[in-house]
């Protein structure tokens, strides 16, 4: 799509058909080191420790998130039920928003 529509309808915020109305926002990417799983850097030059051993799922070593079957638990703000990276998590909710604020400031 182009830039222009896009934006336009990001600004909307919705779209609207005969029968149906659909949200719009945009999509905004966040940085996620492979090597300490925190966000905002990546893993070349990070400072952080190594959890390239551990599940995405639940944090822990010993098995990968694809074999993991039990309850997620979010290694950002120590709660079960959600992973750091879902939008369920404040902190990740927290980064997600700052993001779509500043691609908005950058826009003008």
């Amino acid at each position: 799509m182009d830039k222009i529509p896009a934006k336009h309808l990001i600004q909307k915020g919705r779209i609207v058909s005969t029968w149906s109305i659909w949200p719009v926002k945009e999509r905004v990417s966040i940085l996620r080191c492979f090597n300490s799983l925190e966000f905002s850097h990546r893993a070349e030059g990070c400072t952080g420790a190594d959890r390239r051993g551990e599940c995405r799922n639940c944090g822990q070593a010993g098995h990968q998130r694809k074999d993991y079957k039990n309850t997620s638990f979010c290694t950002t703000c120590k709660t079960a039920g959600h992973r750091a990276d879902q939008i369920r998590c404040p902190g990740f909710r927290k980064l997600v928003n700052q993001a779509r604020i500043s691609s908005l400031a950058s826009r003008g």
